[in-house]
């Protein structure tokens, strides 16, 4: 069970980094709009 909750909190990491980045290269391309 430890090696799965462990599987699971990577992939919710995973996650939450690729929206941080997709919104930093949103904010990037379109500074103005808020």
């Amino acid at each position: 069970m430890d090696s799965m909750y462990g599987r699971v909190i990577q992939t919710i990491l995973y996650y939450i980094h690729q929206m941080q980045v997709q919104y930093a290269i949103n904010y990037q391309m379109v500074p103005f709009v808020v």
